[in-house]
């Protein structure tokens, strides 16, 4: 599946990286070029706790633009955010994209009618929490979750 993660911070990565690891195409989207070059060049270490800790190798960009749709476009963008991003993404969005939100708040379906029919907006919530304690380095869990609900992806 081709993937693209729009808001590649500390969740994005922790998805993104977990996606890639899994073996799906990812694009990790940030407008930290210090960052994007850090995972271009290093990969993405995720640390999961009682998972482990491992390196991903990613494909990081400033900006959104693929060289065909994706599959799915994960927007983790602030919510004031959302549109402008959208905007900036719309190479990536095509007739058979999914567009899921895991944005806080609430009133995003509103902000992403314009880029894809009703069908193909998804609202998401998640437990899974990320801290980038470093660029490129990002620590992920579930805070209050036995050690078995760790974030995987199979």
């Amino acid at each position: 599946m081709r993937i693209a993660i729009l808001g590649a911070g500390s969740l994005g990565c922790v998805f993104g990286g977990l996606l890639a690891a899994a073996g799906h195409e990812v694009l990790l989207v940030n407008r930290n070029p210090a960052l994007v070059d850090r995972l271009n060049t290093q990969g993405l270490t995720l640390d999961l706790g009682v998972a482990g800790r491992r390196v991903v190798p990613v494909r990081a960009s400033t900006v959104c633009a693929p060289d065909a749709p994706v599959d799915l476009l994960v927007i983790l963008v602030k919510s004031f955010d959302t549109a402008a991003a959208l905007s900036g993404a719309r190479a990536a969005i095509g007739s058979d994209t999914l567009l899921l939100s895991l944005q806080n708040g609430m009133g995003h379906e509103d902000l992403m009618a314009p880029f894809a029919p009703p069908d193909r907006v998804l609202l998401g919530k998640t437990y899974v929490g990320g801290t980038m304690t470093e660029p490129g380095l990002v620590i992920g869990g579930v805070a209050g979750r036995p050690s078995s609900a760790q974030p995987r992806v199979r």
